[in-house]
């Protein structure tokens, strides 16, 4: 019987440890999971493939790798802080975690699983080294974002940012931050 494939893809946190974590639980628990993450990647990026010179893999490609029986996206950080970047409007948030929101939904489509289940950036302390990671502008990203993947989001916003960056997790943070979203994602499946 074959392995159901898992597309995982996203920005630092999928590249990083909590990814690479995430990855190897899930081949462990017997799927064959691929993982896609870069550094610094919104939804639009991904859409575009502009901003990734680091990147091996263009959105065709990872889709072309297919077909995948579901994929887990993790995407929204680096979108909550250009929100703030572009615009400290506190009326235009909304307006651009909207527009985030429906680029999140367009990468999912591209992939063309089944089903995608949604992991929301970890909670921000407000305290990061780049003042843009605030979790005003996170909470906005959450509130579009969630309801287009109801029943397959994964609210990380209790994950604890607070060693480091402030932005990432390390060690037995992100760890277990990936043991949570393995055992969210097999209940569901």
């Amino acid at each position: 019987m074959a392995k159901m494939r898992v597309c995982i893809l996203g920005d630092s946190h999928i590249a990083s440890q909590f990814g690479i974590s995430l990855q190897q639980i899930l081949n462990d628990a017997g799927f064959d999971a691929r993982r896609f993450g870069v550094g610094g990647a919104t939804a639009s990026s991904w859409l575009s493939g502009n901003g990734f010179s680091k990147n091996p893999k263009t959105l065709a490609e990872v889709e072309s790798e297919g077909p995948y029986d579901f994929a887990i996206i993790c995407l929204g950080t680096n979108d909550g802080a250009n929100a703030y970047v572009i615009t400290k409007d506190p009326t235009r948030l909304d307006e651009m975690a909207n527009k985030s929101a429906n680029n999140i939904v367009e990468v999912s489509r591209a992939i063309g699983a089944p089903v995608t289940f949604w992991v929301g950036p970890p909670g921000m302390t407000g305290k990061a080294a780049n003042p843009y990671y605030q979790p005003e502008e996170l909470d906005h990203n959450y509130d579009a974002t969630a309801p287009r993947f109801s029943g397959t989001t994964f609210d990380s916003r209790h994950i604890d940012t607070g060693k480091g960056d402030h932005v990432h997790v390390y060690g037995s943070t992100a760890t277990a931050w990936a043991q949570e979203v393995s055992d969210f994602v097999i209940e569901r499946l």
